[in-house]
């Protein structure tokens, strides 16, 4: 089961002046196909030791990622506020704040970023989270006033990245070149460039290797798909879990064929083989294509079946089952069975007459 992790929007809370407490939410989904209404807090309940509250609004999207190693996952969100008065020459204050998966806060977090002349700001850009040095510990990246700063999973700063003006967005970090080191990427500007130019920074690490990386970017990919697919075994997902079909006695018999299609998914969370057959009476006249395939998490195929119906009779005809067989992870799953039948009788065709506007 996915959960859904926000917070709360500076819209939300500046609209009308409504600065209530802030929150950042865990959503369990369980229910969100059900008939519950829309409005119904039930719908999309909260998640143990979900919402959180924080200082300051969540203005990013957070970032997901096993910080401590052991296993579970933590939630790290930036936040801030751009009217909050701390003394210094920069207006706002921002944190970085991370909690375990039931809502438990990270040793040494949250941190309140501040530059080299120890002022803060709001943090606008969401953070990320990736092993720059391969050390096999996370760092944690976020953008503030001029500065990427980049965090130990401990929440201790182990160093900035410097721009030469503000930087607003959420830097993205991969191998671009190949040498199996870290590369962060931020857009920006330049004090000293062009104003009316945008700038691409680009930080290459000098030592090290670039290990795992389970949130480099924003939304996590460039898909933007802001979906982290943990170790879950696959998992077989059909839109239909059986076939009744209808064919027409009136059509001669030699053309009596019908094709359908059904789609299969890997709702799980690692990849699935799998293969598809007829069993039973179906064995005979029942044909799927592709017959086998391999699919990703969330991936899905489209199989098509094709059923001859040139020897049967009048009435209703269990044809038996398609067979779905999956397996991943070095285990199978437990066989599906589309069970298939086919009634031949006179159809009776109604045509709706088209109005032209």
């Amino acid at each position: 089961m996915l959960e859904i992790v926000v917070g709360t929007s500076y819209y939300w809370w500046n609209e009308s002046g409504r600065s209530k407490t802030n929150y950042v939410y865990a959503f369990r989904t369980e229910k969100v196909f059900s008939a519950l209404p829309y409005a119904d807090p039930a719908k999309l309940p909260n998640a143990p030791g979900w919402p959180q509250t924080t200082p300051y609004p969540g203005f990013s999207s957070p970032a997901i990622g096993d910080l401590d190693n052991d296993g579970d996952l933590e939630v790290v969100i930036a936040a801030g506020n751009p009217f909050a008065a701390t003394g210094d020459a920069i207006p706002g204050a921002g944190m970085v704040h991370a909690w375990h998966h039931n809502g438990a806060p990270v040793a040494g977090w949250p941190i309140n970023a501040k530059n080299e002349a120890n002022m803060d700001a709001t943090i606008f850009g969401s953070p990320v989270i990736a092993d720059l040095d391969g050390d096999g510990a996370q760092e944690v990246l976020v953008a503030m006033v001029w500065d990427i700063h980049v965090y130990g999973a401990n929440g201790a700063l182990k160093t900035r990245l410097k721009t030469m003006y503000t930087v607003a967005s959420t830097p993205a970090v991969g191998d671009t070149d190949g040498n199996g080191k870290a590369d962060v990427f931020i857009g920006g500007s330049h004090a000293q460039g062009d104003p009316s130019s945008g700038y691409l920074w680009h930080f290459k690490s000098t030592s090290g290797s670039l290990g795992a990386a389970p949130w480099p970017m924003f939304h996590r990919s460039a898909t933007l798909d802001g979906y982290y697919a943990v170790a879950r075994p696959p998992e077989v997902s059909l839109l239909t879990n059986s076939l009744l079909l209808l064919a027409d006695i009136n059509i001669p018999a030699q053309r009596r064929e019908i094709k359908i299609t059904i789609s299969l998914m890997n709702s799980g969370g690692s990849p699935m083989t799998w293969s598809a057959q007829p069993t039973g009476a179906a064995s005979a006249s029942v044909k799927v294509s592709p017959a086998s395939g391999e699919l990703q998490p969330g991936g899905s195929v489209a199989l098509e079946v094709t059923i001859n119906t040139s020897n049967l009779d009048e009435g209703t005809h269990d044809l038996g089952a398609i067979q779905i067989d999956a397996g991943g992870n070095g285990s199978a799953l437990p066989a599906v069975q589309v069970p298939v039948s086919v009634y031949v009788g006179a159809v009776e065709y109604q045509y709706l007459p088209i109005t032209r506007r």
